[in-house]
């Protein structure tokens, strides 16, 4: 091995290092499952087999040994089918990028689709030339023979190249800056290295343009992640500023106090008890604007307790509080399940004035899933419905249902019949990713 081959051979080392690198941060990463990124899992596997096979061709081409000729035809091989997967998978996530932000338009489906068909012509031949010779050979002295047939490759890239360009320009607006130029910067850097390969026949420019898009594209996902935090984060403390001050609302405000009034002349000591409950109350409230991270369910239980003890009060035998909870152990938002039953007593059970209702909260493990539910027999209403007092109880629960997903990756469902009650559900993976927002 001359100089020349040395130093080319170091950096598809330093190349395959790098890809097995980005690898490991991507399969390492609690983002993962994000369909993009299983999608650049695939490319950093694939890219990796194209390095390998490229690494071995050169260390043998030209090589006299005539045993190396099969190895020599089966990773060159390898190494164009291994291209055209590639150019695959960049369709692939191309389209992932667009429906993100938009339903894909039926042009750029079919542009895709047109693209997919060039390359998996080209895939198909390429996988077949160990046994067929259709894109090139290796002579008795191990170095590459090209056939005519190999420009049906090249118009299948270009083809793929420019409906890729095309479909990226026509959905610019639905791409982000840093995004959109990873995208094209994986369709212009292989074209110019292709250039640089018709003039000097070396198949490593390729290589390491593909290497070099690799790296640009990974550091525009986390970019993008970055950015989608800081929104996420800005969301959360609107999301936890519009569940405060949803809480503390006036007429609760105003009935506590009107209540308290009343007990001084009667019971004082219930008036004292109900004055020290309303501050704890409040003061959780405002409190939940510093607070980030999820807490425990014991300190959300309390100001719930706190809450339906001020209501009991209020209304005596007409509110019916019932628990069942077996399991304590475990983090949630706060102000996760108090707006759940301050709604549940406000649009349920107040609503049926002459006999009342009763709320059932429940704590269970179910299938290594917390699985919390809040149920009333009260009024019930149209889950569907976004106006009134509806629109009220659903804007509570899209606050609620935000930070579950994005504290803890909970979920919430609501199920609701107008004159029977409503449950409401809220699941928390035991061990959540999420849990440090």
């Amino acid at each position: 091995m001359d100089n020349a081959q040395l130093i080319s051979s170091s950096i598809i080392v330093f190349c395959i290092l790098i890809n097995i690198t980005i690898l490991i941060f991507v399969l390492i990463d609690e983002n993962n499952n994000d369909k993009r990124s299983k999608v650049f899992i695939g490319v950093l596997s694939v890219n990796f087999v194209l390095l390998i096979s490229f690494l071995i061709r050169q260390y043998f081409e030209g090589n006299e040994n005539p045993s190396y000729n099969g190895l020599l035809i089966l990773t060159a091989s390898i190494y164009q089918a291994s291209s055209q997967i590639l150019l695959l998978l960049h369709i692939k996530i191309t389209l992932l990028s667009i429906e993100r932000n938009t339903a894909v338009k039926k042009i750029t489906k079919y542009s895709a689709y047109a693209a997919g068909v060039a390359v998996g012509v080209n895939f198909i031949l390429s996988i077949s030339n160990p046994f067929t010779h259709v894109y090139f050979y290796f002579d008795e002295m191990n170095l590459t023979t090209h056939q005519d047939a190999l420009i049906v490759s090249d118009i299948a890239t270009f083809i793929w190249a420019v409906l890729i360009i095309f479909i990226l320009i026509s959905n610019k607006k639905n791409l982000g800056k840093r995004e959109l130029g990873a995208l094209l910067s994986y369709v212009i850097l292989p074209s110019i290295a292709l250039v640089f390969y018709f003039m000097t026949l070396n198949l490593q420019y390729i290589v390491y343009s593909i290497s070099l898009n690799i790296i640009i594209y990974y550091a525009g996902i986390q970019s993008e992640l970055s950015q989608q935090l800081k929104q996420k984060e800005l969301e959360l403390a609107e999301s936890r500023i519009a569940t405060m001050t949803s809480q503390i609302q006036p007429h609760f405000v105003f009935n506590t106090l009107a209540a308290i009034k009343t007990m001084i002349r009667i019971d004082p000591d219930q008036a004292t008890e109900t004055i020290t409950e309303f501050s704890n109350y409040l003061r959780s409230n405002i409190d939940s604007l510093s607070i980030t991270k999820p807490v425990g369910f014991e300190q959300e239980l309390k100001h719930v307790e706190t809450y339906l003890s001020i209501e009991q009060k209020r209304f005596r035998d007409k509110l019916k509080i019932t628990y069942d909870i077996t399991v304590r152990d475990f983090k949630l938002p706060q102000l996760s399940i108090q707006p759940i039953v301050e709604n549940a007593v406000r649009h349920g059970i107040t609503s049926r004035k002459e006999d009342g209702g009763s709320i059932n909260i429940s704590v269970h493990e179910i299938n290594n899933e917390i699985v919390i539910t809040v149920t009333d027999d009260g009024a019930g209403f149209d889950t569907n419905k976004k106006t009134g007092k509806h629109g009220q109880i659903n804007v509570g629960i899209q606050n609620v249902r935000t930070r579950l997903a994005a504290m803890v990756d909970g979920t919430l469902e609501v199920q609701s019949k107008s004159g029977i009650g409503t449950t409401v559900i809220m699941k928390i993976p035991k061990n959540p990713k999420r849990d440090h927002i």
